[in-house]
């Protein structure tokens, strides 16, 4: 993945990682809706990506039940051929309506969507707003169904696909009538070391967690790092960060805290990551480098006893 688009993807990984599922029969499940193509008629664009111009990025087709589609330009990206372009979300996305669920096509084999459900971003002062993950089916070679997700109500819904070769990320408004899905609990990551050419190394420590059904109003932590070697240090994170998403708060504090690990030595890690949420104690665990994964390296997501609470209905 290009190293430009990790400030995206720390954005949207903040509230967590859509689900995906891939379907083997197109037609399984589907909800039922006015005459639309099936998935694998749906017309898509056959890109091949060294071939684009500055000009010429795809765009994202949204294939909605009544049969009527949009073309959506990405406000950011990073092709072959297209180069790379950061913008900031639009004010005013494209509304696509009310539509029940939404199938998203986009003419380059071998890539993936996610989609993340945003309270709508109003005026150019940022103020604390709801984020959640949506369930994306994969529904052939080029599609993706996106359902709702979260509360009833108007979302602004960022659509961030990738690929070996490239990211693309666009931004529509979609008005969803009933409850879609949401997060069987709250969720969280935390990263200390990194490997640099296989030497261990730390790039900043920090904790995130999100989907919470509110922010707390006190929050503290503290990250237990043991060495498979039984060196350990315990990591005090001190005040969070300030957050403009409701449901979360994180840490973030510089390398120097996490050389104090990577002095440690040893080559697997246990973190226990102790956070007290309006005087309720959470004890999230995870390894590393085990159990990180591309999307979110050098982090690992925690596993939390209790399990941490979660937005919900109601």
């Amino acid at each position: 993945m290009p190293a430009r688009v990790l400030v995206l993807v720390a954005v949207l990984a903040l509230g967590g990682c859509g689900t995906r599922t891939v379907v083997d029969d197109p037609a399984a499940g589907a909800p039922e809706a006015p005459s639309t193509a099936a998935p694998s008629d749906l017309p898509t664009y056959d890109v091949e990506l060294a071939d684009l111009g500055s000009s010429e990025v795809p765009p994202v087709v949204l294939h909605l039940p009544d049969g009527t589609a949009h073309e959506v330009r990405p406000w950011a990206w990073c092709l072959p051929g297209a180069g790379c372009v950061d913008a900031t979300w639009p004010k005013q996305p494209v509304d696509i309506g009310e539509p029940e669920w939404v199938d998203v096509t986009f003419g380059v084999s071998g890539w993936t969507f996610d989609a993340t459900f945003h309270e709508p971003r109003t005026g150019d002062v940022p103020v604390p707003h709801r984020q959640v993950s949506a369930q994306v089916d994969q529904r052939g070679e080029h599609t993706f169904r996106v359902l709702p997700a979260g509360r009833a109500g108007t979302w602004h819904v960022d659509l961030f696909g990738t690929g070996d070769n490239g990211d693309v990320i666009t931004t529509v408004a979609w008005t969803t009538t009933t409850d879609g899905a949401f997060p069987e609990a709250g969720s969280g990551q935390a990263a200390v070391l990194a490997s640099d050419d296989g030497l261990l190394t730390s790039y900043g420590v920090a904790l995130s967690l999100s989907d919470l059904p509110r922010t707390p109003d006190e929050a503290s932590a503290s990250i237990e790092v043991v060495s498979d070697n039984g060196r350990r240090t315990t990591l005090d994170l001190g005040e969070p960060a300030e957050t403009w998403t409701t449901g979360a708060v994180s840490w973030s504090l510089g390398h120097r805290l996490g050389e104090r690990a990577a002095a440690l030595g040893g080559r697997r890690f246990t973190y226990r990551a102790t956070v007290v949420l309006d005087g309720v104690t959470h004890v999230g665990t995870g390894t590393w480098p085990d159990d990180t994964t591309e999307e979110i390296t050098p982090a690992v997501p925690l596993r939390f006893s209790p399990p941490l609470p979660a937005y919900g209905p109601g």
